[in-house]
């Protein structure tokens, strides 16, 4: 387990080659909600103590971008739609403050 200076316990776990179906999950777990992203489709949030809730997909706002198309026209000089390290940054600053509540 990573704990951040800020107290943030941050928590990677994989494993590979396992007799069941495989399942990718990347879950935010802040002090009155949590938000995971179930093999990069399905979107589920969670109230402090409560279950699981399956966000409608007509809720979410979707992208035809593929990211690795847009990184190989910045590599190649081209107009692509990849964010900066500052951009980056401020979202890491959104996700952070979302997490202490």
């Amino acid at each position: 387990m990573l704990k951040l200076e800020n107290g943030i316990q941050v928590l990677i776990d994989g494993l590979a080659g396992q007799a069941e179906k495989e399942k990718i999950a990347f879950t935010i777990h802040g002090s009155k909600q949590s938000l995971s992203l179930i093999n990069w489709r399905q979107v589920k949030t969670a109230g402090k103590g409560e279950g699981w809730t399956v966000l409608d997909d007509s809720t979410l706002e979707t992208s035809n971008i593929s990211i690795v198309e847009e990184f190989v026209k910045r590599l190649n000089k081209e107009e692509g739609k990849v964010i900066t390290f500052d951009q980056g940054f401020e979202v890491q600053k959104v996700l952070e403050k979302l997490i202490k509540g």
